[in-house]
């Protein structure tokens, strides 16, 4: 039976965990924000200008500067209040960097890709990883610039912290000892926790069940909380939108059923409904499944599209699985649809809404 294999990150795992309608307009709409939050742009310009005096040994101020300058605040002010918070948790930064100097430094921004033995694939980046050679011990740190914090003793109990440790063991050969600190940059407190080998299998099959709930989810309720008011997708939230319970239901056909003749309807449903968040599923039917005629409603679907960002996810399944007669039949009607228009592709969201999305995709 054919099936959606999505990559997790921690990041998506902690969205969809926290609000399923969050993680359904980021990930499978790829809907545009309603507006950032400053806070974003605080995390962001901390963990790059750390990156920055990490990787050249050079100061980070000039770096932050012009970083804060690229951004777009919603509100006249912000850009002088995330300057003014970023700045003391530089200081702390530096100040808990010079107590770590006896570690050897392995990895800044650490990106990783690995999978599960039943093939769920898990990405991130981990903010650094060093080396104790003395105790013979890994440690992963990562650094917080809000002010909410795990309980003293649980570190090791939070699942972004024990994504990383499995990523590292998987990357590095005979992980012996294995620490993660959550580095709270406001005041310098360190929550840290030892993972040992139960823990990481104990993880990896919690990655497995996490992909299949995903995967399987129809519903993508929004769960109420203190969040919502600096959520990026409130004003779409509160509104709804009918088409995006559509596709959720013509995405679990195309995935899960039994019936080629209902994941030949799914797949017809999702090109007329012409949303992007179908495209991941739409790729991997024009390669993966075993009916021609399944494969060939999805190319068709596909070509509708015809925008830089479906090529880009078909070619990148297909440089992945295998090259069949409906992937090049697909890439074949969009590249006349896109020489044809000679422009991006508008999408539409909800309610007749347009907006051309320019997206450059990463493996």
């Amino acid at each position: 039976m054919p099936r959606l294999i999505y990559y997790l990150s921690p990041a998506r795992i902690s969205i969809f965990k926290r609000c399923p309608r969050k993680y359904f307009y980021s990930y499978l709409l790829f809907a545009p924000a309603d507006f950032t939050p400053y806070f974003l742009y605080l995390g962001k310009l901390v963990h790059s200008s750390i990156a920055y005096a990490e990787s050249t040994g050079k100061a980070f101020k000039p770096f932050l500067l012009d970083l804060l300058g690229q951004f777009h605040f919603q509100e006249e002010g912000e850009r002088t209040k995330v300057y003014h918070l970023a700045l003391p948790l530089m200081a702390n930064w530096q100040k808990w960097g010079a107590e770590r100097r006896n570690e050897e430094l392995r990895g800044i921004e650490q990106p990783f890709e690995i999978s599960t033995a039943r093939g769920t694939r898990l990405r991130g980046r981990m903010d650094r990883v060093s080396y104790k050679g003395g105790r013979e011990e890994w440690v992963i740190s990562d650094y917080k610039t809000g002010s909410s914090k795990v309980p003293r003793g649980d570190a090791g109990d939070d699942l972004q912290m024990r994504c990383y440790a499995l990523a590292l063991s998987k990357l590095e050969k005979e992980v012996k000892n294995l620490r993660v600190e959550l580095v709270y940059l406001r005041d310098r407190d360190v929550r840290a926790a030892k993972i040992d080998p139960e823990r990481l299998e104990e993880t990896e099959t919690e990655m497995d069940t996490l992909h299949d709930e995903i995967i399987s989810t129809t519903h993508y309720p929004a769960m109420r909380g203190w969040y919502c008011k600096m959520c990026r997708f409130k004003d779409r939230c509160r509104s709804g939108h009918r088409e995006e319970g559509e596709m959720a239901s013509y995405l679990k056909s195309l995935a899960e059923s039994e019936d080629y003749h209902e994941r030949s309807k799914g797949a017809a449903k999702l090109g007329g409904l012409n949303l992007t968040g179908a495209v991941p599923a739409l790729s991997r039917a024009v390669v993966k499944d075993p009916e021609t005629l399944v494969r060939r409603e999805a190319a068709q679907s596909l070509g509708k599209m015809g925008d830089e960002w479906t090529i880009s996810s078909l070619v990148r399944t297909v440089s992945q699985e295998a090259l069949t007669n409906e992937a090049l039949l697909a890439l074949k009607l969009m590249a006349q649809r896109s020489l044809c228009r000679r422009t991006t592709r508008p999408i539409r969201y909800h309610r007749g809404e347009s907006k051309a999305i320019f997206k450059q995709t990463r493996r």
